[in-house]
């Protein structure tokens, strides 16, 4: 199964291509799933299924040679949207297309573009994003072996279709270093106009010609305008953690595998830390609320083993105000799992992404490494004094005890810094002083 589109707190499956996006609400009955059959013979079938929650029937609509989807969307009460791969087995390297069709509920075909690249170029699709002015967003993956270790080799293509498939214009989405080649995944919403799409670079080209794990890699955030336009990127290098860890896999191996606009206007984006799994809520300018990693309890004994990780392909939030993840966790041989494991995960998590109840109070993220920022007097009724570095320009935020963001000013250059919270509720408050040299510094404060 490679993605269910849903009603209220139902999770999907997805496949190990590791991007997902799970779909628009279906009625409260019908829920529609895609994914592909492998044979023996290495020939592979797209299917469409309708599952109907009252009566328990799984219904097979159609199938699709050579097809593997990946992801749906219910474009409206006529009209479905299907992301495949196009695979071509034993044509070579160049054998994946990223394919876009629309079907109506019955699964005939009406359009179809396919997404190639040419000699030793392969295309994988990653999400499809209809938008409000009627277009379709389509994000792919791209590998192009032809090419030599460069930004240009692995890179997400971004492309813009009109409601009948015709292309309307297509952009290139970057790490923004050329020694950082590799795309991994992604996600992408729709927010006041702009299109944001969300990213990781986790290999990086060495002089040898060989390419490795970039032990500095992270999230990154990229907005277009709708007509194709760049705007910025944002990189969160500074707002969440990665430790340059020594261990084979990486300490933190970034990757993004879904990004979703909550009911609060807020965006959510799920994938893997390369250890933990990654949940990051930012707001629609991008700053961060807060970050989580999460380790599911029933592998903390799992400590033994070479390497491990636990990923969210997909996340859909509750009726509490949380949010369920569906995923996977892969171990290397241990004593807790001798010949190693590959399981699924389900995952629960309240409205701050704690798996433990209270999680937020006092941890306020990105969380790196907490280094101590000096503030007095603590407590006050008020009015407190920050020590900054000398002569550095510097970004002061105060969140409270949910991870908002009660106060922030920028470009602050002065040696102390008066902090005035006078007006806002007694209780504990985080500090956080960002300076581009030397990351970030924090402090609890009390108001009494």
């Amino acid at each position: 199964i490679s993605q269910v589109v849903f009603s209220n707190d139902s999770v999907a499956s997805v496949s190990s291509r590791w991007s997902a996006q799970m779909g628009d609400e279906m009625d409260a009955d019908n829920i529609y799933i895609v994914g592909f059959i492998q044979t023996w013979d290495d020939d592979f079938y797209g299917t469409i299924t309708n599952y109907n929650r009252s009566t328990n029937d799984f219904t097979l609509i159609s199938t699709f040679d050579n097809r593997l989807l990946s992801n749906i969307v219910n474009l409206n009460d006529s009209t479905l949207l299907i992301a495949a791969d196009m695979n071509f087995p034993g044509s070579g390297l160049s054998n994946h297309k990223a394919v876009l069709f629309s079907t109506n509920h019955f699964g005939d075909i009406m359009w179809e573009e396919q997404f190639g690249c040419g000699y030793l170029c392969n295309r994988w699709p990653i999400q499809i994003l209809p938008l409000s002015n009627g277009n379709i967003a389509f994000l792919m993956d791209e590998y192009n072996g032809s090419l030599p270790f460069s930004e240009e080799r692995e890179r997400a293509v971004l492309v813009m279709l009109n409601s009948e498939g015709e292309m309307v214009w297509e952009e290139e989405v970057y790490p923004g270093d050329e020694e950082n080649f590799r795309i991994w995944g992604g996600g992408m919403v729709e927010v006041d106009g702009e299109l944001l799409v969300s990213y990781t670079n986790p290999y990086e080209y060495w002089s040898t010609g060989e390419a490795w794990f970039n032990y500095e890699n992270t999230v990154f955030l990229d907005r277009f305008q709708l007509d194709g336009e760049y705007v910025s990127t944002h990189s969160y290098e500074n707002e969440i953690p990665n430790d340059n860890g020594p261990v084979s896999i990486g300490r933190y191996l970034y990757r993004v595998c879904q990004m979703q606009k909550l009911e609060d206007g807020n965006i959510l984006i799920s994938g893997t830390t390369g250890y933990g799994g990654l949940l990051l809520k930012i707001n629609t300018e991008g700053e961060v609320i807060w970050n989580r990693e999460h380790f599911p309890h029933e592998f903390e004994a799992n400590d033994d083993a070479i390497h491990w990780f636990t990923i969210y392909l997909c996340t859909t939030p509750t009726s509490d105000g949380g949010y369920m993840m569906a995923g996977q966790y892969d171990s290397s041989p241990s004593e807790l799992y001798p010949g190693g494991i590959q399981t699924a995960i389900a995952v629960k998590v309240d409205q701050y992404g704690c798996l433990e109840e209270g999680c937020q109070v006092g941890i306020i993220e990105p969380g790196l490494e907490n280094r101590e920022l000096r503030v007095y007097p603590n407590p006050s009724t008020g009015v407190f004094h920050v020590e900054l570095p000398e002569n550095e320009e510097v970004e002061i935020s105060v969140y409270n005890m949910i991870g908002e963001v009660i106060f922030k000013e920028s470009k602050v250059r002065v040696d102390e810094y008066l902090l005035d919270l006078t007006g806002n509720p007694r209780g504990i408050y985080l500090v956080r002083m960002r300076d581009d040299a030397s990351g970030s510094y924090f402090g609890k404060i009390v108001m009494e």
